[in-house]
């Protein structure tokens, strides 16, 4: 037993080194990786403030208005001459998409068609930013962010408590 611990003593004693050794790399290695996403969150929280503010070369408008009996096109219009960046663009570059009956399932077929339609119509006259202003119910909503998230398309929701329109940013983000 005397061998048995005189081997463990020493295996101990020449462990012990190494053992601090792997602790200090372990610790500059996720200190280092700490570091480079502490980084890369700024940096991504910087994009993201600088994409909402910038309007782009060309932008366009695109109002998708499918609550029924409300009309969100003055609200808009109101939003849109008090920001810079909004109200020099052009009538040819605004498309409203709006229906006064209820949204049900079997109009989504037709609703999408015309939104890509919309948005391809915005593409093709040279918008480089889509500037989408959305009431709508959660459905279609959905189905609009999916569509338009390959193309450059900043978000605008109404806010009640602020009684304005809020740019929530990009609908897609860098990769």
């Amino acid at each position: 037993m005397s061998s048995l611990w005189q081997f463990l003593v020493w295996l101990a004693e020449a462990l012990d080194p190494i053992n601090s050794l792997i602790g200090l790399v372990t610790t500059f290695i996720a200190g280092f990786t700490a570091v480079l996403v502490w980084r890369e969150s700024r940096k991504a929280r910087r994009w993201w403030q600088e994409i909402r503010q910038c309007p782009g070369q060309r932008p366009a408008i695109l109002v998708l208005d499918l609550l029924a009996g409300q009309n969100v096109l003055a609200q808009v219009e109101n939003f849109r001459r008090q920001q810079s960046g909004l109200k020099d663009i052009p009538d040819d570059r605004i498309i409203k998409v709006q229906r006064e009956e209820k949204l049900q399932p079997e109009h989504m077929p037709e609703l999408l068609k015309e939104l890509r339609s919309a948005a391809n119509t915005l593409m093709e006259a040279g918008a480089d930013r889509i500037h989408l202003f959305m009431a709508a119910p959660q459905p279609a909503a959905a189905a609009a962010g999916a569509m338009l998230a390959n193309k450059p398309a900043t978000l605008y929701h109404f806010d009640s408590e602020q009684g304005t329109y809020v740019n929530y940013g990009p609908l897609r983000l860098l990769q």
